[in-house]
């Protein structure tokens, strides 16, 4: 079971369904408009205030590697006591906390595998 303050780092190609699995998880924690989720792909990082929880949804798709002040803001959430998923996760320098790890790999236009790995 997800608590409110879990790191879920995903992973996968292009269209294979990581924002509209972040809409899921929205919605599994109460978020009536869950539609409202969209990728952050241009913001790099979205707000959603959830009853009690607050969800970050991140996006590195854009993010250049050398880009020390966005990280800097990834470190802080990554420290909080606050659910964050990150889209992109590979472009992570750093991984060594406590995460959740969902990859999603597209099969077909209906079908995904997603393999779940826990790393606390």
């Amino acid at each position: 079971m997800l608590t409110a303050n879990e790191k879920i780092l995903l992973y996968g190609e292009l269209g294979s369904g990581k924002t509209l699995f972040i809409k899921g998880l929205a919605a599994g924690f109460g978020m009536l408009n869950y539609n409202e989720v969209s990728s952050p792909s241009f913001v790099l990082i979205k707000e959603y205030h959830i009853k009690t929880v607050i969800l970050y949804h991140v996006d590195l798709y854009r993010i250049a590697d050398n880009d020390e002040y966005f990280y800097k803001d990834i470190d802080e959430l990554i420290r909080s006591d606050d659910l964050v998923a990150i889209e992109w996760a590979e472009k992570l320098k750093e991984t060594a906390f406590p995460h959740i790890k969902i990859h999603l790999e597209y099969l077909n236009e209906t079908s995904r595998l997603i393999t779940i790995t826990q790393l606390h």
